[in-house]
């Protein structure tokens, strides 16, 4: 290393990631969301310091591992600690995350950048990548979780434990499966509400406190932008096409579900606003899913506010609340299931069976539904929404202004679009893509080129 590598390594080796005071440690939240131990967790996060060096020496774009890239994106939520500290003061400038786009160029691009970032790392630090955390191009997996995954599987556990005791309602081999069908039935009657209660409390339980983490004066409702991020990116492009459309700066192509530009954008509007009317701009017009794509990397610092706020679900956390609720639910159609098996072996009637299976694996699938707020960003987003209840009774039956309706939009979603953007409405409404507050925030997957990660790596250099 050269004397100021050697001086970037030494305040990089130095920065300490875990605010003192603070209500959720980066360290301790990694290793929960990841479903890490903590010795784990901080052999990553020196991994991603050791990445971070690399992203300023190594004279090439860098790509990270899988598990470098998660603490990658934690480390992006928490944005003073990140921008303020991390980039300013110990890389001397900044570090932004770009996304991949997707398809077979940009993986073969990345999978490239990843074998070159291992080379610079064993240059610059003289030892091979440890392998567990940066494996080797089309090798296994990056880091496995480590043991408190069996937290996942408790509720599932402690449910499979239940059943043995219900046996003490019957005598026999078989416990509950053993009763007469009128018997069961009336087991059954408790069984199944008891079973879905308990997963509806665990999933109200796991979706976090009511009250947000950290109080953050700036999260401000003023920002439309901010309160439709608490409801899912379509609800942020729909602000966008409110405040566009409304300033005939778009407009609905005849005949096809696209959107045009037109006119000039005024300087100083939003990025958002920006990208989408350069998409649109394009002879062949932007569609639905063109302008969801593009601006997810652009709503990132808004999403990581609420999320630092405790106001939305990380990505793991968001998985969690959806599966282990649904594991507990769905031994309610397995319990039916077995006892329908028994009843055809026997030749017993299980018409009755049969409707109460097909019943409760539907109520079971619906604990799978996706959920992006905490409770508390529920709690504030109610708040907003009966603050502006008055103005939402008072709405005209035209098109409101940009302004009213670009919040009346990030409050209310579809229930008043048609009034925000008139005839877009029209043109969009039938889009199966297009839904309000179930979009899937999550940027980037794993890369199928090894241990490489798809977001594609980083860029370092001013804004």
């Amino acid at each position: 290393m050269t004397a100021e590598h050697s001086a970037l390594w030494q305040r990089i080796e130095a920065f300490t990631f875990d605010e003192p005071g603070a209500v959720a440690p980066f360290s301790a939240r990694l290793a929960r969301e990841q479903d890490w131990g903590e010795p784990l967790a901080r052999r990553v996060i020196e991994e991603y310091k050791r990445f971070a060096f690399l992203a300023v020496a190594a004279g090439h774009p860098v790509t990270p591992s899988k598990a470098i890239d998660e603490a990658w994106h934690l480390h992006l939520i928490y944005t003073r600690n990140y921008w303020e500290k991390f980039c300013a003061q110990a890389l001397g400038r900044p570090l932004h995350h770009e996304p991949s786009r997707g398809g077979a160029q940009d993986e073969a691009k990345f999978a490239a950048g990843y074998a070159q970032t291992r080379e610079s790392y064993a240059r610059f630090f003289g030892v091979e990548p440890p392998a567990d955390i940066w494996p080797a191009p089309g090798g296994g997996p990056a880091v496995k979780p480590g043991k408190s995954r069996w937290r996942k599987w408790l509720p599932f556990v402690v449910i499979s434990g239940c059943l043995p005791g219900c046996s003490g309602a019957a005598e026999g081999p078989l416990g509950p499966f053993d009763l007469s069908g009128p018997d069961f039935l009336v087991f059954f009657a408790w069984f199944a509400p008891a079973v879905f209660v308990t997963a509806l409390i665990l999933r109200w339980w796991m979706r976090g406190p009511g009250t947000p983490l950290v109080r953050q004066p700036e999260l401000a409702e003023s920002d439309p932008y901010v309160v439709a991020a608490l409801s899912g990116i379509d609800q942020v492009l729909g602000v966008a096409l409110t405040n566009l459309s409304s300033r005939y700066l778009l407009r609905p192509a005849v005949k096809s579900r696209v959107i045009r530009a037109e006119g000039t954008l005024p300087a100083g509007a939003p990025g958002i606003e920006r990208r989408i009317h350069e998409l649109a701009d394009h002879p062949m017009g932007a569609d639905l899913e063109d302008l969801r794509a593009a601006i997810k990397d652009l709503t990132a610092n808004d999403v990581a506010r609420l999320r630092q706020a405790g106001l939305v679900l990380g990505e793991g956390a968001a998985e969690r609340v959806r599966y282990v609720p649904f594991m507990v639910a769905l031994f309610v159609p397995i319990v039916a299931g077995i006892k329908l098996l028994i009843g055809l072996s026997r030749g017993r009637p299980v018409d009755l069976l049969i409707v109460l299976g097909l019943a409760t694996a539907l109520v079971s699938v619906r604990f799978l539904r996706r959920t992006w707020r905490t409770r508390a960003g529920d709690a504030l987003l109610a708040e907003w929404r009966q603050a502006h209840k008055p103005q939402k009774r008072r709405l005209p039956n035209g098109t409101l202004s940009g302004a009213d309706g670009a919040m009346m939009v990030a409050l209310f979603g579809a229930s008043v679009w048609p009034l925000a953007v008139g005839s877009m409405y029209d043109t969009l409404k039938d889009d199966s893509s297009w839904s309000w507050g179930g979009t899937n925030w999550n940027s980037c997957t794993s890369s199928s080129c090894g241990g490489g990660s798809s977001c594609g790596g980083c860029s370092s250099g001013g804004h």
